[in-house]
């Protein structure tokens, strides 16, 4: 799921696929994930 705003929708497509590095999740979502994670168990 993506919402476009100031961007159309080709280009914000080729941005989420220029970002993912492994996998098929968004590096940006990936860190986001791991960050989240790491505060919900107290990890540093």
């Amino acid at each position: 799921y993506v919402k476009c705003w100031g961007i159309s929708f080709e280009d914000a497509e080729d941005a989420i696929k220029y970002s993912i590095v492994r996998g098929a999740v968004p590096e940006p979502l990936r860190v986001a994930h791991l960050i989240a994670s790491g505060m919900k168990t107290g990890e540093s």
